[in-house]
C-alpha cells in the first residue's frame, strides 16, 4: 500500500517535461531518493516528520506521531549505511507530494556532490539539551551494485549536534535547505 501511495502521487503544477526527461536520472542511476530533512523525537511519544526530494524533482512530505501509551513501531533501520529501497519506502510511508519541485538540472549538478560529502567524517556529537529530538539534514548515496543507500549526514541539531565539515557538504546543505525550508 505504501508503494501505491508514493507512486500514485504526481505534481500537476510542475513545468511540463517529457516522461523520459523526468525519469532520466532515476533510470541512469537506479536511485529514487536524493536528500531530505527529518525531525525525530522519542520524548512524550514517538514522532517523526520530514520532507524528501526524489530524483525526478518532487518534494514529498511525511509525518508520524503517537502518544506515550501507544506502541508504535518507530522506523529504525539496522544500518544507516546500507538501506534498501524497501526500508526507505517504510521511512517515507504515507508520504504525499508537496506540490513544490526541484529543477532536474539542479539535481543533475548536485548529485555528484553527495559522494564527495560522504568522504568527510562528521564532527563529534555534542549533547546540548534534552527532549528536543533531532533535526537532521541529509543526502542519500546510492550504491547500484548493492542496490542500497547510505545516509550522508550534512547537519544535525537538537539534543545532539554534529555537522559534516566538508565544503561540499556545506554547499549541499544550503541547497537542500533552500528547497525544503517551510515544507513539513
Amino acid at each position: 500500500a505504501a508503494t501505491a501511495t508514493l507512486a500514485a502521487c504526481e505534481d500537476g503544477a510542475s513545468r511540463p517535461r517529457t516522461p523520459s526527461a523526468d525519469t532520466a536520472i532515476q533510470i541512469a542511476t537506479g536511485q529514487t531518493w536524493l536528500c531530505g530533512r527529518e525531525y525525530v523525537n522519542h520524548a512524550w511519544g514517538y514522532q517523526r516528520r520530514g520532507a524528501v526530494i526524489d530524483t525526478v524533482g518532487r518534494i514529498w512530505r511525511y509525518g508520524f506521531k503517537s502518544d506515550p501509551k501507544s506502541f508504535v513501531n518507530p522506523w529504525s533501520p539496522k544500518d544507516m549505511q546500507n538501506m534498501s529501497e524497501d526500508e526507505l519506502k517504510l521511512r517515507y510511508n504515507g508520504a504525499t507530494v508537496s506540490g513544490a519541485r526541484v529543477p532536474v538540472d539542479e539535481i543533475e549538478s548536485h548529485l555528484p556532490l553527495i559522494a564527495e560529502a560522504a568522504k568527510a567524517a562528521p564532527t563529534p556529537r555534542q549533547n546540548v539539551g534534552a527532549d528536543m529530538g533531532s533535526n537532521t539534514l541529509y543526502c542519500l548515496l546510492y550504491n547500484p551494485q548493492k542496490r542500497a543507500y547510505a545516509q550522508v549526514m550534512l547537519d544535525q541539531k537538537g539534543d545532539w549536534e554534529s555537522t559534516n565539515p566538508s565544503p561540499t557538504a556545506k554547499k549541499l546543505a544550503a541547497w537542500v535547505d533552500s528547497h525544503l525550508s517551510g515544507i513539513n
